[in-house]
């Protein structure tokens, strides 16, 4: 097998590059050139202009599957620049990958990519509940339905897109990192549901499906849900009540603004995903709870 790994893939991508030189696997990186260095580079190419240059090079390449990440991995204020490399980058990349003749483009999305029910948070949400319009996760979820189109009006190559929950550790973008650093969590006025993924588990999940699993949208997440008070309790934090802005102002002054913007949404507009079909069709159960990956974060 011979594998590409595109866009911002950060740490998950250098322990893919890993994973595939044990099982002597060729492998080849290609990331942006905003993306910082990560694991191992003597394979990697960086693009300038994704949507124009990653054609000619996956032609080149000719590789058998394509795992993707967002080109875009971190916090910019700029929507119209991260629409054109989240979304249009994203569906060039996947057309390229089938003029190249790749047999499998895997999506590494997000589950925030989901509308989220008011009032409902502890409903958990599967993959054919609707994705948000506007706002935060907008890109991921115009990118997650534009890869829905084309799959749908092409034989190849075979998509599997999965929407990932939180991961601490691993993501390109660390400033969800700095959750577990956090002294005051705040929440809104009810208990937040919380729900994560180890790298380890993306890592099983993701090799699997550039070999064989069945093609498809999955849900990927582990199976424990947390509340915000027991995240506070393993933290050594303190679970406080307050409202969007003030809640904003909290995290900004503990972990910047950037951190801010992202962990927002994870702690005041919560959502939890229902991994069955994760189980069922694509034959994976995550081995890791998020308490796990929690854990994890606090040692890194």
């Amino acid at each position: 097998m011979s594998l590409v790994i595109t866009g911002d893939s950060g740490d998950l991508g250098a322990a893919l590059v890993r994973r595939a030189q044990q099982d002597r696997v060729q492998v080849t990186v290609v990331r942006p050139v905003w993306a910082a260095e990560s694991g191992p580079q003597e394979a990697a190419h960086r693009l300038r202009d994704p949507e124009r240059e990653i054609a000619a090079l996956l032609d080149r390449l000719r590789p058998r599957a394509v795992i993707h990440f967002p080109w875009l991995g971190g916090v910019t204020r700029r929507a119209r620049r991260r629409r054109r490399l989240n979304v249009d980058a994203t569906l060039a990349t996947a057309v390229a990958a089938g003029g190249a003749g790749a047999e499998r483009f895997v999506y590494w999305g997000s589950s925030r990519a989901y509308a989220r029910a008011p009032g409902l948070p502890m409903t958990p949400l599967s993959e054919s509940d609707p994705l948000v319009a506007s706002g935060t996760g907008a890109d991921l979820a115009a990118a997650d339905q534009g890869l829905r189109d084309w799959a749908g009006g092409s034989s190849r190559p075979a998509l599997l897109l999965f929407r990932a929950a939180t991961l601490l550790v691993g993501a390109p973008d660390p400033s969800l990192a700095r959750l577990v650093r956090l002294r005051l969590l705040p929440r809104p006025g009810y208990a937040v549901p919380l729900q994560f993924l180890h790298p380890l588990d993306a890592l099983a999940i993701l090799w699997r499906a550039a070999a064989d699993a069945v093609p498809g949208v999955y849900n990927a997440a582990s199976d424990e849900v947390l509340l915000s008070a027991e995240l506070a309790r393993g933290l050594g934090a303190v679970s406080v009540s307050l409202p969007t802005p003030a809640a904003w102002l909290l995290l900004a002054a503990q972990a910047g603004p950037a951190a801010a913007t992202r962990i927002l949404p994870l702690l005041h507009r919560p959502l939890v995903v229902d991994n069955a079909r994760l189980k069922t069709h694509f034959g994976y159960r995550p081995r890791h709870t998020s308490r796990q990956a929690i854990a994890l974060a606090l040692e890194d």
